[in-house]
């Protein structure tokens, strides 16, 4: 009887454990899955290889995989890990770490690759990919290993790369040229060969001046006119041709054959990016301060100088065929500055749109947008000894120089109407944003310190509640703006309202994330894009997003289509004294 009775109770103790197990497995919540949006850019620029490795160049906006990782499942996933390699250029990289990502939430995995010095010398164009490896840990408590692999172009060193925005996503002509920066990578001031050809021009044609910032503007006008001669009378020409688009997957890639400086000044024939380049590398060697001015159809150079831009086309230093008949430095320099008029203006018909100034300063020291490394050339210096040597022999040493800044004072006091405003980047810096007052919010939501001079519009519209502030510099295009959404969670929420309203008023809205940033102590989401309206008014701009238990609060720093590159860091300037209050 007692054995019939322990018989009893090991099947009920048996039978218990199996619904227990039952019960668990019923409501153990399922697992956590994985989902993988991956973004590769179509191709790479091997000019501008430095310029990839550099999570800051750009802002972050040069990468070459994002790849956004989404919790689908019901479960937390531990230890998730990403890394990337180029077989052939870059091993894998050091694993990227995500502690843990819960239920429903993202991460972005963005891929920056350190590639070798040895593309400043490779011509053509290869296929090539990047390979993508996730790791975590799964519920057994191993390791989970997934892989992809993404294809991409890498071009040659003489391949600029204006766009390479999916076709869907191209809305104005500025879109095909959303990556002009770029254009600072085939300026080459640290080139031994363009820093020797400017230490033999001022020693041997300029009587030993030197010049640099901060020299007499009549100085600087006679090196400028030095160099037009020597280009002239060496037989250098413009050869004017366009760039062609390409199409590579879903994208629109502008692409244009751009040779480097060295091989223009040696070569005898130059487009004008070229020729505009190599006027920008060899003032920058020098040590003045020069920019690139950008349309759709052409781009010149100028010369900051006491505050102004003195702008110079590059391109009248002759047509093949043209023989002895070449235009004057002193006509080339007031075609400059009627081509900067234009520019201000917009554009042309015959320029086409603006597109960018390129301040070469900020763009190599600060933007991180830097040329590739140059090997010296024994053979290219000869040539440069040979042809100053028969230069000045003829008696072809310089033409005499206008002051640039008389020049250009000429030039606008001859304009008609207003003068327009002076490119951004070339004003001269205002004073720091603690130098004009504070605003607070009167919720409590933030508060940020403007510049002197700036106009603050607290609640500008009732249309759209969630704009809190907008402040703006009277005397530019550049604006902050402050939206508060009290209760949205999430940046994405937020957007979602704010498209809306864009669309309501016949707008269209589109960007990117980009890296994250750190503005005292605290991080925010970094989006770059604009708003586009097809009656004009257009703006680019970028959002920096924080969410917090209250809400969300975005902060745009904008100006006017074509302009926020040069003058981000003003912006950026105002923007470090924001602080969200919570």
């Amino acid at each position: 009887m007692a054995r019939q009775v322990l018989r009893v109770s090991g099947v009920v103790l048996v039978a218990a454990a199996i619904a227990v197990g039952g019960a668990y497995l019923l409501t153990r919540p399922p697992a956590g899955r994985l989902t993988f949006n991956i973004e590769t850019k179509p191709a790479l620029m091997s000019a501008a290889y430095k310029v990839y490795g550099n999570r800051s160049a750009g802002d972050g906006r040069y990468w070459l995989t994002k790849v956004v990782i989404k919790n689908e499942g019901g479960s937390p996933v531990e230890d998730v890990t990403t890394s990337f390699q180029i077989p052939g250029f870059v091993e894998w990289t050091n694993p990227r770490s995500y502690p843990r990502i819960l239920p429903g939430q993202t991460v972005v995995s963005l891929f920056y690759p350190r590639l070798p010095d040895s593309l400043a010398t490779k011509t053509t164009t290869t296929p090539e990919h990047v390979e993508l490896k996730v790791e975590y840990a799964d519920r057994g408590g191993g390791r989970h290993q997934e892989t992809r692999e993404m294809d991409f172009q890498l071009r040659g060193r003489n391949d600029l790369i204006y766009t390479t925005l999916p076709e869907s996503e191209v809305l104005t002509v500025q879109d095909l040229y959303e990556n002009t920066d770029l254009a600072a990578a085939f300026v080459t001031p640290d080139d031994p060969v363009i820093k020797y050809f400017v230490e033999q021009l001022e020693s041997k044609a300029m009587g030993g001046t030197t010049v640099g910032a901060g020299a007499d503007p009549k100085e600087i006008g006679r090196f400028m006119a030095t160099v037009y001669a020597f280009e002239q009378l060496s037989g250098i020409v413009y050869a004017g041709t366009e760039g062609l688009p390409e199409k590579s997957g879903s994208s629109v890639t502008m692409i244009q054959k751009v040779r480097l400086p060295r091989e223009v000044l040696l070569g005898g024939a130059g487009l004008c990016i070229e020729l505009t380049a190599l006027f920008a590398s060899v003032s920058e060697a020098a040590g003045l301060d020069p920019v690139i001015f950008t349309t759709a159809k052409h781009a010149f150079p100028g010369i900051k100088i006491n505050g102004d831009v003195v702008a110079f086309e590059s391109t009248s230093v002759g047509l093949p065929g043209m023989g002895e008949k070449r235009t004057s430095f002193a006509d080339a320099l007031k075609l400059g500055q009627q081509d900067k008029a234009t520019w201000l203006r917009g554009g042309s018909q015959e320029l086409g749109p603006r597109i960018l100034m390129l301040d070469m300063h900020y763009l190599h020291h600060v933007s991180g947008i830097v040329p590739p490394e140059l090997p010296d050339d024994p053979a290219a210096r000869q040539k440069i000894d040979e042809i100053l040597a028969r230069l000045l022999s003829s008696d072809g040493r310089t033409q005499e120089a206008p002051a640039p800044r008389a020049a250009a004072t000429r030039s606008a006091s001859s304009r008609p109407g207003p003068a327009p405003a002076p490119p951004p980047s070339a004003a001269t810096p205002g004073p720091s944003p603690d130098a004009g007052s504070r605003y607070s919010d009167p919720n409590g939501f933030f508060s940020l310190s403007l510049p002197a001079g700036w106009h603050a519009n607290p609640y500008p519209t009732t249309r759209f509640r969630s704009l809190a502030l907008e402040a703006f510099d009277a005397g530019s295009t550049m604006r902050v703006s402050v939206l508060v959404f009290p209760g949205v969670p999430s940046a994405e929420t937020a957007f979602g309202q704010l498209r809306a309203y864009v669309t309501s008023l016949g707008g269209q809205m589109k960007f990117n994330e980009q890296a994250p940033v750190n503005n005292r102590g605290r991080d925010y989401r970094q989006f770059y894009g604009g708003t586009y309206y097809p009656q004009g008014n257009s703006i680019d701009w970028v959002f920096y997003v924080r969410s917090f238990p209250q809400g969300t609060v975005m902060v745009s720093l904008a100006a006017r289509q074509g302009q926020l590159v040069g003058v981000l860091p003003q912006l950026r300037q105002v923007f470090s004294t924001f602080d969200p209050g919570a």
